[in-house]
């Protein structure tokens, strides 16, 4: 056998006793989901760039849709420098499902891929 085995039989738990367990399901949580799947840090209300979960759809100039599953990649197929297209969509972006921004003939829209309606009030 190996030590990476998923067995607790050889190491020694600790139990965690019913005031620990509801300190951890009650606790206030640090970050808040956005409709467009970024995430925000609730105490500072900033976004944290390194945890998106997001894809990114592109109309393109003769009407194809494009699905990206980066904002490198999108800025990379409209031709634009990455932070330009960052700063657009956190702009431009309004609540509406419909909604896309323009950019170089584009239309882009960024979608949360495991937003739940209502989660956190974040929206």
């Amino acid at each position: 056998m190996n030590n990476y085995r998923l067995s607790t039989s050889n190491l020694n738990l600790e139990i965690l006793d019913s005031e620990e367990k509801d300190k951890l399901i009650n606790i206030n949580p640090r970050v808040g989901h956005l409709r467009d799947g970024r995430i925000i840090d609730i105490l500072s209300n900033k976004i944290i760039y390194q945890a998106e979960s997001s894809i990114y759809k592109i109309l393109d100039p003769e009407g194809n849709i494009l699905i990206v599953q980066t904002l490198t990649e999108a800025a990379k197929i409209i031709g634009v420098n990455i932070k330009t297209l960052s700063s657009k969509l956190n702009e431009e972006m309004l609540d509406s499902d419909e909604l896309m921004i323009s950019i170089k003939k584009f239309k882009v829209k960024r979608i949360g891929v495991f937003y739940r309606n209502k989660l956190n009030n974040m929206d």
